[in-house]
């Protein structure tokens, strides 16, 4: 066979197309499934911060009086929340702030887990008009760093982060030890 001829043969030749297709739209679509997956996953987390959050509040502010066994407690709840995710990337805080009768705020107690950068506890943001004088509020604040199964998407992970607000239910001012 000529060269020519050979040429135009393979020119009209149609059987490897959809093996080259495939060949070039595989990556796009295996990359595209993961990056769902780890959207999904960062989701899943950040929902699951959004979470601790409120459930070491709500449970902060159902007591009276808390001591170190209890706050252990409480924290360690949190950690169970976030399961599947690793634990030791999570920093949670409680904090207890009273307005006084001139209307500034004070923190009346604080306890920390994890290892995790909070700002200063003077500096606790609190929502205009959330309280009265003489009132108290528990505010939790929690800190996630998600760190990607594929490390090269996120190579230096998210941090995720919530904060969240309840009154106490039992009594004016939860005590703490």
């Amino acid at each position: 066979m000529r060269p020519i001829a050979l040429l135009v043969h393979l020119i009209r030749d149609r059987r490897g197309v959809s093996a080259v297709e495939f060949a070039l739209i595989a990556p796009l679509m295996i990359l595209m499934y993961f990056g769902a997956a780890e959207l999904t996953q960062a989701y899943m987390a950040q929902k699951r911060v959004t979470h601790v959050a409120s459930v070491i509040a709500d449970l902060t502010s159902q007591e009276t009086t808390l001591n170190q066994g209890m706050v252990d407690d409480i924290f360690a709840a949190g950690q169970h929340i976030l399961q599947p995710f690793p634990a030791a990337p999570l920093s949670q805080r409680l904090t207890s702030i009273e307005r006084r009768a001139d209307g500034t705020t004070t923190v009346l107690w604080t306890r920390t887990s994890g290892g995790g950068t909070f700002g200063a506890t003077g500096s606790i943001p609190l929502p205009a008009d959330v309280l009265e004088n003489g009132e108290t509020i528990i505010v939790a604040e929690v800190l996630y760093t998600y760190t990607s199964p594929i490390g090269d998407l996120l190579p230096n992970g998210v941090q995720f982060d919530a904060i969240y607000y309840l009154r106490p239910r039992l009594t004016n001012r939860v005590t703490c030890c």
